[in-house]
């Protein structure tokens, strides 16, 4: 039997016919093309597809300020992309000053364990990642993790790509 139900005589609902021959309403998800029927990919076992191999290296810094010990401290923000088999360095290291990481988003291209480094030494160490669940960690009255002073902040996504967010400030 055909997809596609008529409630009534307008308007047309789009549906999927199931096999006991009910039928679930079809919704479009924003960022479809205006007027196609194409569907976004994805499936039941791995959700949407995400892709975070087309991103670019790194898409955006941008700068903020939050009040912490009753100071304001600039907040910045980076998008990059970490290709799999190495470390990649997220926010380069800033002389005198520690990373701190207030907001974190991963997102991986396969199930994979995923490490923080403050240069080379491990911060946190196998964070296990499922590529059908992007992390997305946010510490809005603390942070997450900080790196030494004058080092940078690295991932290792092991043999995943990943398109990472940070959320982070430069302290002394």
């Amino acid at each position: 039997m055909a997809n596609n139900a008529t409630p009534s005589a307008d308007p047309l609902v789009a549906t999927d016919q199931l096999a006991d021959t009910s039928h679930v309403q079809l919704i479009k998800l924003v960022g479809g093309v205006e007027n196609s029927i194409e569907r976004i990919g994805g499936d039941a076992a791995n959700g949407l597809d995400v892709d975070p191999t087309r991103l670019p290296d790194i898409v955006a810094v941008h700068d903020r300020t939050r009040v912490e010990g009753g100071g304001t401290l600039p907040m910045k923000r980076v998008w990059i992309k970490a290709t799999s088999g190495a470390d990649r360095e997220v926010v380069a290291a800033v002389t005198g000053k520690k990373i701190r990481v207030h907001g974190l988003v991963v997102t991986l291209t396969t199930d994979e364990y995923v490490t923080f480094k403050s240069a080379g030494t491990t911060i946190v160490n196998g964070v296990p990642m499922k590529a059908t669940a992007p992390v997305s960690i946010f510490a809005p009255f603390g942070f997450i993790l900080e790196t030494g002073v004058n080092e940078a902040l690295n991932i290792n996504p092991g043999t995943a790509d990943a398109g990472v967010l940070v959320i982070y400030s430069e302290v002394a």
